[in-house]
């Protein structure tokens, strides 16, 4: 059983949520159906982050990449209690490809959204509640974070990778997740 003093929510399901709701994320082409704004949505680490992206930069046309950057936690203390509060941050790599055309990978062309519309469409998804599934690890059910796009920048590549990775444009963006709050009881210091 979960200690109602306690809402914090476990870091695998909050990032597999927001790995679902990135990947039902679409984009319209004029004159098409939706589709799918990402071909992948991986969630990665930062060892070999490097190599990872330049991997699915050569082979993914339209990708996503999430990747946790650790916790935040604001604590105060009123009176008897200790009240912490949790805050995520998450990096998200998001990237086009429009082979031969760095600009139109960036900018969008007739059959790409290019990665500043990308980048929009995530930060726009991305504000307010994400609710995790109705049970977690954790046993909270119908557990809600709360998402803030914090930043965004466009990816910047060493020439040597511009060179590799011809017409591939990127964005990354900074995302703060409110993960919830834990107290405890500091009891009496009677000095």
């Amino acid at each position: 059983m979960q200690d109602p003093n306690n809402t914090l929510l476990r870091t695998v399901p909050l990032l597999q949520a927001l790995q679902a709701r990135l990947q039902a994320l679409t984009w319209t082409a004029p004159g098409q159906p939706p589709q799918p704004a990402f071909a992948r949505v991986l969630i990665h680490d930062l060892r070999d982050l490097a190599a990872v992206v330049r991997e699915m930069l050569a082979f993914d046309d339209r990708i996503c990449l999430i990747v946790y950057e650790g916790d935040r936690w604001a604590n105060r203390s009123e009176g008897t209690q200790l009240l912490s509060e949790l805050t995520r941050d998450v990096t998200l790599i998001v990237s086009d490809r429009q082979l031969g055309d760095r600009p139109a990978a960036l900018l969008g062309g007739h059959n790409n959204p290019g990665a500043y519309l990308l980048g929009d469409l995530v930060a726009e998804a991305l504000r307010g509640p994400l609710a995790l599934p109705p049970k977690d690890a954790a046993g909270a059910v119908g557990s809600r974070a709360w998402m803030q796009p914090v930043e965004g920048r466009p990816l910047l590549m060493a020439e040597k990778d511009r060179e590799e990775l011809t017409g591939r444009g990127g964005k990354i963006i900074s995302l703060e997740i409110r993960s919830g709050t834990a107290s405890a009881y500091l009891g009496y210091n009677r000095l």
